[in-house]
């Protein structure tokens, strides 16, 4: 839910604001109002809103003398203006200098909807980023947000975004996403829209540790339906841990372990032995376990995959084709080694071979290596967002190719654009 500061100097405007819409149902909740400019400022500095919506003649401090100094002092709300049509040309003024928007006197509910509904837009994609940015170090944006605790909830699946004004939303990939709140966004499985998994849990900044590891811990709750179709809401707190399989024995062996023990191991386990089987080389994974949910029904479906792959024997390699020139031109595309031997009638053993006379690589490595040129390509060119860049690049998972490209080239993607415009 965003703050909003509502500032004028006619009493009955103020309440007529107030009771003209369904604020919260907007996403928004009023957290001061104000009757003059000076006091805007001292509530602005007091209550921190994300959003002020003030009149651009009071008195004491008229509305843009007001937007320049909270400018001064750092605050970084968002900044809309009621004017009336004498008052037109000084509310252009405040547009040219950052506000959001503004609305002419007598205000139209239909008009203060739609500027709500902008900011909230533009709210969302800043604290998008702001979130997103504390996954990969901790800046203190949680506890300041939500000083005692809040609610973790991470969904996976689904058409969109779930309705939910009073929470905030991070997309992490183009199947999850993340939800901030200061309830529980699920009071019961029963609310959990069909066609959704969610893995939830409570986080208190001040003693559960990292915020990137709770989240983490929902994440990966949130992929449990893949062994549990039945269910679709988790507690972080009941996922399994990760097991590691039993070393040295024959992939057959592995399968059939996971299978005994399916119930009791979570999507990770299930990936490394997709990873097992194969061949990728150890300490390597092309993406997050969440690529099997994208790509597999449910965990009884991998199995009978790798189980038939795995009984499956080796053709002759065809010299004419280039595993290299395939990757080349669909290293865009949703691929994996599975995908790549499909398109090219190959063994995924075949694919391997092949690839290695041709580059003396491996899969993983040369995937990457493609679409981490693309990605910093892309950031020079500046037009798409971080999330876009990924997308654009290949990668499915946003926050898995912010900490891939940091390792690729040693700095965040942020901190790369950010250099380039210095």
């Amino acid at each position: 839910m965003y703050k909003v500061l509502l500032a004028d100097d006619e009493l009955w405007i103020l309440a007529g604001l107030q009771a003209m819409i369904d604020w919260e149902g907007e996403g928004f909740t009023i957290c001061a109002t104000a009757e003059n400019g000076i006091l805007a400022e001292e509530k602005a500095r007091q209550c921190n809103p994300d959003l002020i919506l003030a009149d651009i003649r009071m008195p004491g401090r008229d509305g843009l003398t007001l937007f320049r100094r909270l400018r001064e002092a750092g605050c970084t709300a968002l900044y809309a203006v009621i004017s009336g049509y004498a008052e037109f040309s000084y509310a252009q003024e405040c547009i040219r200098l950052g506000a959001c928007g503004y609305l002419l006197k007598p205000v139209e509910e239909e008009e203060l909807i739609a500027l709500l509904r902008s900011a909230r837009e533009t709210l969302d994609r800043r604290y998008e980023r702001q979130i997103m940015d504390e996954l990969e170090e901790e800046t203190g944006l949680i506890g300041r947000l939500f000083p005692n605790s809040c609610w973790i909830t991470v969904v996976y699946g689904g058409d969109g975004e779930i309705a939910a004004p009073d929470a905030m939303c991070c997309r992490l990939s183009r199947s999850s996403r993340l939800y901030l709140s200061a309830g529980p966004l699920f009071s019961c499985e029963g609310n959990v829209p069909a066609g959704v998994c969610a893995g939830a849990g409570r986080y208190r900044p001040d003693c559960d540790g990292p915020f990137a590891a709770r989240v983490a811990a929902c994440r990966e709750a949130s992929w449990q339906g893949f062994i549990q179709p039945e269910k679709r809401l988790f507690d972080s707190r009941e996922i399994p841990p990760a097991a590691s399989l039993p070393a040295s024995a024959a992939p057959q062996a592995l399968v059939q372990y996971c299978r005994a023990k399916l119930t009791q191991l979570p999507v990770k386990t299930l990936y490394l032995l997709y990873l097992t089987v194969q061949g990728y080389p150890e300490g390597i994974q092309p993406e997050t376990p969440e690529w099997l949910l994208e790509h597999y029904d449910n965990a009884e479906q991998l199995l009978e995959k790798l189980e038939a792959e795995l009984a499956a024997c080796d053709e002759e390699i065809d010299d004419s084709v280039s595993v290299v020139a395939y990757l080349k031109e669909h290293f865009q595309e949703d691929l994996s080694l599975d995908a790549v031997s499909h398109a090219l009638s190959m063994s995924i053993s075949s694919v391997r071979r092949v690839l290695m006379r041709e580059s003396g690589d491996t899969f993983q490595h040369c995937l990457i290596a493609l679409r981490m040129e693309r990605a910093r390509d892309l950031l020079k060119k500046g037009a798409q967002s971080i999330n876009e860049v990924a997308y654009s690049s290949g990668f499915r998972d946003a926050l898995y190719f912010r900490r891939v490209f940091k390792k690729w080239y040693g700095l965040t993607p942020s901190d790369f654009r950010s250099g380039l415009e210095d």
